[in-house]
């Protein structure tokens, strides 16, 4: 495509200037205005593939982006009543509610509530440190505190910004 320019051009250029221009030739002008009026159009179909090239890069490099994902940590439950509830893990085997990272990602301006099952009481926001990828957090947070089927909610950010949240059952 360059190449077919690039040619078209010093045709171009060739036909127009290599004549020379005396009295009774006054196209000098009209010939260097379609001169001017070729090298934008062809320039501005450059800049537009550019900018559709840059974009299509740009959305790659975003979904290459590491991410977190913070959500409570659970224990593998083998027992009876976990195969009855249909559950595969729990915190019950845990003193306090933990969380972990298990995105690629760092984790920042990280806060969670434990929601109460009845949807009148208001739940509290703690924060949380920062968890880089793989990182464990105690929270503190009783177990005992936590209703039998409390969700905990996990509201954090990553370091570009981007808002996350995760919602895990704590059974």
């Amino acid at each position: 495509m360059r190449a077919i320019a690039a040619v078209a051009i010093t045709g171009v250029w060739g036909a127009l200037f290599l004549q020379p221009v005396s009295a009774q030739n006054q196209a000098g002008p009209a010939r260097i205005s379609a001169l001017t009026l070729f090298v934008l159009f062809w320039t501005l179909r450059a800049v537009r593939e550019y900018t559709r090239q840059t974009q299509i890069v740009t959305r790659t490099a975003v979904e290459q982006l590491p991410r977190p994902c913070v959500t409570i940590l659970q224990r593998a439950d083998t027992s009876d009543l976990a195969i009855l509830n249909e559950t595969v893990g729990s915190v019950g085997s845990v003193n306090t509610v933990w969380f972990v990272n298990v995105g690629t990602g760092p984790a920042v301006n990280v806060r969670f509530s434990a929601q109460p099952v009845n949807p009148a009481e208001q739940s509290t926001w703690y924060q949380a440190p920062a968890l880089g990828p793989g990182e464990r957090f105690d929270t503190g947070y009783p177990r005992n505190s936590l209703e039998n089927e409390a969700v905990v909610l996990v509201e954090y950010e990553s370091v570009g910004g981007a808002k996350y949240r995760s919602e895990s059952q704590a059974r």
